[in-house]
């Protein structure tokens, strides 16, 4: 059945996968993984349907086939030989398959910080018992934001629906989020990375500026204003992340009708903010409520993005038409850091973000046996590989938005 609320209007459009063209038209407003579909009519998706789909992904394409499609060799063309055969030879390898026990683990993990930061709340009002309360519940939400994030990925089930449906579980009822809104969002991010214009993540304007792009937007002297405070205001800014994810996520389901599993997300938005509201006012004062509502929802917003952007922030921003082809996209607009085993858990295997965005089903556990292969790819074809340290990372990031905010 059509979607009630269709993000796109279809129309007879087509698409080039492993050389055969198909007429998506009819499936723009059932696509599962959102509107990026349509970024990608007119061109060769290859490498992008295979990065997020399977085998059934292919089932349900077959009955769009027009036919064949002219052969056409670009500059890219060694390039994807090359990244294709690694994707075929770590298939081989049994890498994309999930570790159970790894995953329960991380599951208990998260469930278990969120649970006994809300047991220490309702047993102590104390101001360190707040403080310390909102800490573990922000840091669980920080985590379970990576789980749930492998769990929308397909990293970790081999059914797509018991994918989704963790990913409800998980997201709505105990961190907050729509798995749906997630899903439009990131899904673009992934297949434009740090195009200007597309990926989401990086348009937060005019909050900040990640590109003197964004400079010919500010028509109000006041946003210029913001823009120039940008280098010391961008801390407090991205703290705010999680708030406002929240509120997104919970006014989605109510209306974008015709979305997976709607009911289970309006269900599992419902009982989180319940929750969150009923712990937030078990205090003796305003003042201490106020405490734990702002310390467990600010943390976890800079937790989260500051993992996001050192992983991609001053990294190249570039334009739809002067992208590269899909791998070295995946490549030049991420970073890696060097982490320790702390830094390691606290980045939830997004510290090999050039890793996880070209092979985005693979499981966090398995990065690790994939990199140097990766890295010795990009040695061969010429591409900028990128890992530095967490310090330095935030320091290029800073420079950047330092630069845009001088131009400013």
């Amino acid at each position: 059945m059509e979607s009630d609320n269709p993000r796109e209007e279809p129309a007879a459009q087509e698409m080039i996968i492993d050389g055969a063209r198909y007429d998506v038209s009819r499936w723009v407003n059932k696509h599962p993984g959102g509107s990026i579909i349509l970024k990608f009519l007119g061109r060769d998706a290859t490498d992008v349907f295979v990065a997020f789909h399977n085998a059934l992904a292919r089932k349900t394409l077959a009955r769009y086939r027009l036919g064949d499609a002219p052969v056409v060799r670009g500059e890219a063309a060694d390039i994807e030989r090359d990244f294709r055969a690694l994707r075929d030879e770590i298939t081989a390898e049994g890498l994309f398959n999930a570790r159970p026990g790894f995953y329960a683990m991380k599951t208990a993990w998260v469930v278990g910080l969120i649970t006994a930061g809300v047991a220490l709340r309702l047993m102590d009002a104390s101001v360190w018992a707040t403080v310390l309360s909102a800490v573990l519940v922000a840091v669980g939400w920080q985590q379970g934001g990576w789980l749930s994030h492998e769990f929308l990925h397909h990293a970790v089930f081999k059914n797509r629906r018991t994918g989704r449906l963790a990913g409800v579980a998980l997201g709505g009822f105990w961190l907050g989020y729509s798995c749906d809104w997630w899903n439009e969002k990131h899904n673009t991010h992934h297949a434009l990375p740090n195009v200007h214009g597309v990926d989401p993540d990086i348009d937060v304007f005019p909050a900040l500026a990640f590109t003197p792009r964004d400079l010919k937007r500010a028509r109000w002297g006041w946003q210029r204003w913001a823009l120039r405070q940008q280098t010391w205001t961008v801390f407090p800014i991205v703290a705010l992340a999680r708030l406002n994810w929240t509120i997104q996520s919970f006014i989605w389901p109510l209306t974008h009708r015709g979305i997976p599993f709607r009911r289970y997300e309006i269900l599992g938005q419902a009982l989180h903010q319940a929750w969150v509201i009923a712990v937030t006012l078990h205090a003796p004062t305003w003042q201490n409520a106020l405490l734990w509502f702002a310390v467990s929802q600010l943390l976890s917003g800079l937790l989260i993005s500051l993992v996001f952007i050192v992983g991609h922030n001053a990294r190249p921003i570039l334009v739809e038409d002067g992208a590269p082809d899909f791998w070295s996209l995946q490549v030049v607009t991420t970073r890696n850091v060097r982490v320790n085993a702390l830094t390691r858990w606290f980045f939830g295997g997004l510290e090999t973000q050039t890793e996880h965005h070209l092979f985005p089903t693979l499981p966090r556990h398995a990065h690790a046996a994939v990199k140097s292969r990766v890295q010795a790819l990009c040695a061969k074809h010429g591409i900028d590989y990128c890992e530095e340290g967490m310090l330095m990372a935030l320091l290029h990031v800073w420079l950047g938005l330092r630069d845009v905010a001088k131009r400013a």
